[in-house]
C-alpha cells in the first residue's frame, strides 16, 4: 500500500558545514512527501558546533542560548499550531512560513489574491489577467447557481473532492462551450499547481476535462 505523504515543518542548517566554527543560519524547512520542498531562513545564526542536528535544537554553551532558545521554542509552537491548517488544506506552505516566523495570522487565501500578487512579479502578465477573468467568471456561475458558499474561490475548497464535484457540475450544467470549460478547469488546476496547494490539479485528478477538438478544414477545390 502506498504511503500517504505528510506535511512536515523542521528546523536545521542549510549550508554544507566544512568546519565546526562555521557560522550558519538556521532555516525552517517545509516538505510534503519527497516533493514540494521549500525553505526560509530564520533570524538565528550560530556556529555549527552549537546546533544539535538530531534533536533540532541549540546546544548548551552557545553564547546566546537563553535568548535564541526561547525564540526557537516559540517558532516550534507556531509550527504545531499551523500543522492542522496545512493538513486541512487551509494554508499554503508560504503562509505557514509567515505564520511561524513573522507571527502573521493564518489565512485561507483566495485564488484571486494569489493572482494579484503574481501580477506584480510575473513576466506573463497577460496570462495572469486572463486567469483573473476566468476565476471571476467561475465565481459568477457559482453565485447564479446558489453556490455562494464556494465564493470567493479559496485553495481549501479544492482539497475537498465533494466541493470540487459540485463546482464541476455547476460549470458543466451552465452549457458553456467546451473551449470555455477547458479554460476554466485548466486555469484552476494551474493556479493550484503553481501555488503548491495540497491537491495540485483538482479537476484533472477527479474529472475528465472536456476536450477541445479543432475542426479540420476541407481543402479548397479549384472552380472550373
Amino acid at each position: 500500500m502506498r504511503k500517504q505523504p505528510q506535511h512536515n515543518l523542521t528546523f536545521g542548517l542549510n549550508n554544507p558545514i566544512k568546519k565546526p566554527s562555521q557560522l550558519a543560519g538556521i532555516y525552517l524547512f517545509y516538505s510534503y512527501g519527497s516533493k514540494n520542498r521549500k525553505k526560509r531562513r530564520t533570524d538565528i545564526k550560530v556556529e555549527a558546533r552549537y546546533w544539535d542536528n538530531k534533536k533540532r535544537e541549540l546546544k548548551n554553551g552557545y553564547p546566546r542560548y537563553n535568548e535564541d532558545s526561547v525564540k526557537l521554542t516559540e517558532y516550534k509552537k507556531r509550527c504545531f499550531e499551523s500543522m492542522p491548517k496545512l493538513i486541512q488544506g487551509k494554508m499554503l506552505p508560504i503562509s505557514a512560513f509567515d505564520a511561524v516566523l513573522e507571527n502573521k495570522p493564518i489565512k485561507d487565501q483566495a485564488l484571486n489574491e494569489t493572482l494579484i500578487s503574481w501580477l506584480k512579479t510575473s513576466d506573463k502578465a497577460t496570462q495572469v489577467e486572463k486567469f483573473t477573468d476566468y476565476i471571476k467568471a467561475t465565481e459568477g456561475h457559482l453565485k447564479r447557481a446558489n453556490l455562494k458558499q464556494f465564493t470567493p474561490l479559496k485553495f481549501s475548497i479544492f482539497n475537498d473532492s465533494n466541493a470540487v464535484g459540485k463546482i464541476y457540475k455547476c460549470l458543466i450544467d451552465s452549457e458553456l462551450q467546451a473551449t470555455t470549460l477547458n479554460n476554466y478547469f485548466y486555469c484552476i488546476d494551474s493556479i493550484c499547481s503553481k501555488a503548491k496547494n495540497m491537491v495540485l490539479k483538482p479537476f484533472k485528478i477527479e474529472f475528465k476535462i472536456p476536450s477541445v477538438i479543432k475542426e479540420k478544414k476541407n481543402p479548397r477545390t479549384q472552380k472550373d
